[in-house]
């Protein structure tokens, strides 16, 4: 049994001279963010999960994942401003249960939130609407994770 962990970039946002919490996706951004989760999808992943940074443009993504794939969403400020990587460990399932959750933030913390679960530095960077597939298949915790995949939105449009 393993739980899946997705690291996913929030789409792209519009250009706009607003608060940066308050920046809302783009009409591009949804399109985009809407074709990355029905491929996700169609490569079977089901999120029991979907948690978000509280910053719109995030939650604005996070609904988009929420409606393909009919998962709770639940709001995380770890995930945001005040990104918190002991805290977010805390919240992957055990790989006996075989739960699959998804993450949607923010660049350069996921990236290197991934990087601290494999152990590796194997990202610099998240694409937005980007995903990196993790996998615990034993202990949760640093350097536990293996990396799986990259989705890339380019492959998509």
């Amino acid at each position: 049994m393993t739980t899946k962990v997705l690291l996913i970039r929030h789409a792209k946002p519009q250009n706009t001279s607003s608060y940066d919490d308050l920046v809302p996706i783009s009409e591009e951004g949804r399109r985009i963010q809407k074709k990355m989760s029905e491929h996700l999808q169609a490569e079977g992943f089901s999120p029991d999960r979907i948690f978000h940074s509280p910053l719109l443009r995030a939650k604005e993504t996070a609904e988009i994942l929420s409606e393909v794939f009919d998962s709770p969403l639940q709001e995380l400020d770890e995930l945001g401003s005040f990104f918190n990587e002991e805290k977010l460990l805390a919240l992957i399932p055990e790989a006996t249960v075989n739960k699959t959750i998804f993450m949607v933030g923010h660049a350069p913390t996921l990236g290197l939130f991934a990087n601290r679960l494999t152990g590796k530095n194997l990202v610099s960077d998240i694409e937005r609407s980007g995903a990196i597939v993790l996998e615990f298949s034993g202990d949760i915790g640093f350097g536990k994770a293996q990396f799986v995949e990259y989705f890339s939105p380019r492959n998509l449009v």
